[in-house]
This record gives structure tokens, sequence and C-alpha cells, in this order.
């Protein structure tokens, strides 16, 4: 690989994902019950096991107090619960419930079928580059597996 082909699909990427997040968010969103997109990342997170508020703030590169703060919404919404660390009474653990993969499960159906139409205007061959390209990039930038599944696959993975 050369510097300038990196810098070019680096460039492009800048370019998309915004636009690609945009458009994610809108389908996602467009369900009535649906979390925010903040509150569905943080489960998508959580689908991928047990994380401590100061990892998932990590993981969301956001503060402590906005990663506490999304942590109670989801919390009285019952779609995840918090027990306390074991090995450090200071922490809690977070983990999914099956409300909250029930929730995650329905906004990533609900997008499927929204954003299905826009990828059936791609080839086959276009589909298979870009799951290969995506396979990349998460490897690259060490996304967990499970995060990159839908949920269904997640629960059987593990």
């Amino acid at each position: 690989m050369t510097d300038d082909l990196a810098v070019h699909v680096i460039r492009k990427l800048l370019i998309m994902g915004p636009i690609l997040q945009r458009g994610f968010g809108l389908h996602i969103q467009a369900r009535e019950d649906d979390a925010t997109m903040i509150q569905l990342r943080s489960l998508a997170l959580l689908s991928g096991g047990e994380l401590t508020i100061s990892e998932l703030a990590q993981l969301r590169q956001v503060s402590l107090q906005t990663a506490s703060e999304t942590i109670r919404n989801l919390e009285e919404r019952k779609w995840i619960q918090r027990v306390r660390n074991p090995k450090d009474r200071r922490q809690w653990i977070i983990t999914l419930t099956h409300a909250g993969l029930q929730q995650l499960e329905g906004a990533r159906n609900h997008a499927v079928s929204q954003l299905l139409p826009q990828l059936n205007q791609v080839t086959d061959e276009e589909l298979k580059a870009l799951d290969i390209a995506l396979d990349a990039l998460s490897r690259v930038f060490s996304i967990p597996h499970e995060a990159t599944l839908n949920a269904e696959d997640a629960k059987d993975a593990s």
C-alpha cells in the first residue's frame, strides 16, 4: 500500500463518516420507542460484554459524568443493570439486560430494513468489497467483534 492511496482512503472516510452517521441516525431513530443514538452506541458496546462506567466513557470518548448520565437513563429504561464490582467496591459493573438487547436488536433490524433499499443499488462485487473493507477497519481500529455483529449474532458467538 502506498501512502498516497492511504491518504486518499482516509480523506474519503472523513467525508463519508458524518454522512453515514447522519443517514444511519435518521433511519435508526425513525421508530417512536427508540433510544437515542448515544444510548444505542452504549448498548452496542455493552453487547460485547460487561464494562465499568469508566471503560464505557473511554470507549465512547466522553467524560465520566456524561457516561454516568447515559447509564442512569439506560437503567431507568431497564436496558442495563449495574452491580458493584466485587474486586473494587468503588466501581460499578454495567451489563446489558434482555430488554436492552431487545431494544438494540429492534433498532438494528429497523435500520437494516430502512437502509436495504440504498444498498440494493450496489453491485454484489461492491458489497463484497465493502464487507472486506469493514472487516479490515474493525481489525485495525480494534472494534470488538460483537459490536460489529447484530445482537442476535453476538448471542450466538458467545
